[in-house]
């Protein structure tokens, strides 16, 4: 959802908006903090979402790690361990800004990709766990 990929974080607008729209208590996983954990946190952001546990390393996490070859010895090659790290969020921050109504999210989905290319630009990976 946060990787820096419009089309995917895109297609997760209308079930995050239902999310918080309904008040519900979510725990998420992601694989990396370089690219999702550090996207899904900037989504939230936006969105004005609360967080109910903030994120953290996962103790139940994958035991496999897939990563690119590196492209030299001091490089850090990008890289992916399924439910890495946790968190949740419940609803939204008190002074959030009201989300838009339901079929009027153009103004929001302009302000994602804007998020999104600025995410996918800055993206380094971190050294792998």
């Amino acid at each position: 959802m946060g990787s820096g990929l419009w089309p995917l974080m895109r297609s997760w607008l209308p079930d995050l908006l239902a999310i918080l729209r309904g008040g519900f208590i979510a725990l998420f996983t992601c694989a990396n903090d370089f690219s999702d954990l550090r996207g899904e946190t900037l989504v939230w952001e936006l969105l004005g979402a609360r967080m109910l546990m903030a994120p953290q390393r996962n103790p139940f996490k994958a035991a496999t790690i897939v990563h690119e070859p590196p492209a030299s010895v001091l490089a850090h090659p990008e890289w992916s361990c399924s439910s890495c790290f946790v968190y949740a969020i419940c609803g939204r921050k008190e002074k959030a800004p009201a989300l838009p109504e339901l079929g009027r999210e153009t103004q929001l989905e302009k302000q994602l990709l804007k998020l999104a290319c600025e995410h996918k630009r800055t993206q380094e990976p971190s050294p792998m766990p």
